[in-house]
């Protein structure tokens, strides 16, 4: 018992900026204010760095390119009237539903803090990929909501 009292704290919980190199400022920079706490707070386990760029590389390139592109993509799609047997009002339900769907599947793999060496860290990755395609598609839809227009080629 005593000598466990006498073993440092676990360092991956440590995220405090000790004596850090340039490299290591903005490491610190980007854990503090970039990525968010559950990002970082998966176990007790050490977090290597390559590990924290890579998991921050993905999470950035999804949210600022993959999102932004397949919102942009149904947002033309919308523009031209396409589908065509959509209106104004089927976007809007299409975004509640598809943006609530989103926001439940990032929440659930916000909350779940799985372990990379547990069965779970894929369910956690899998949650956060569809919720984040989702987003892409609630936003599309949004955006449908206000460029819609029907096309000048009706088919009755």
């Amino acid at each position: 018992m005593l000598a466990q009292s006498r073993l440092a704290p676990d360092a991956a919980h440590n995220f405090t900026p000790q004596r850090e190199s340039a490299s290591g400022k903005t490491l610190a920079f980007i854990r503090h204010y970039l990525m968010p706490y559950w990002f970082l707070d998966y176990a007790r386990t050490t977090m290597s760095k390559i590990r924290l760029w890579t998991e921050a590389g993905v999470v950035l390139f999804a949210l600022l390119v993959m999102v932004p592109s397949i919102a942009a993509a149904i947002g033309y799609a919308a523009w031209n009237g396409k589908p065509q047997n959509y209106s104004r009002e089927m976007f809007f339900a299409a975004f509640v539903i598809v943006g609530g769907v989103s926001g439940a599947l990032l929440t659930y793999a916000i909350r779940m803090h799985a372990d990379i060496r547990t069965w779970e860290y894929p369910l956690q990755v899998a949650c956060f990929g569809i919720g984040t395609l989702l987003l892409g598609v609630a936003g599309g839809c949004m955006i449908g909501v206000f460029a819609y227009r029907r096309s000048s080629r009706h088919t009755y």
